[in-house]
């Protein structure tokens, strides 16, 4: 599940991915995005404006893909 990734990936332990902990949940989803793309993609999970993206963040977006597939 999305918790356990996000986790893993927290290197520092507080609660928010930092660039390169997203960039390496990304490819470890085999997500294959140049770094550019990336960079934006965390910066509009990034709400706060602290370089940290929030599991809340992440579920958020999830939340909002699963909705748009059911619609399909």
């Amino acid at each position: 599940p999305l918790e356990r990734l996000f986790y893993e990936h927290d290197t520092e332990q507080v609660g928010g991915l930092s660039f390169e902990d997203f960039a390496a949940l990304n490819e470890q989803l085999g997500l294959c995005m140049h770094r550019k793309d990336l960079q934006r993609i965390f910066g509009i999970l990034d709400r706060q404006g602290n370089k940290k993206v929030r599991l809340d963040d992440m579920k958020g977006v999830a939340s909002l893909i699963e909705s748009e597939a059911a619609r399909e």
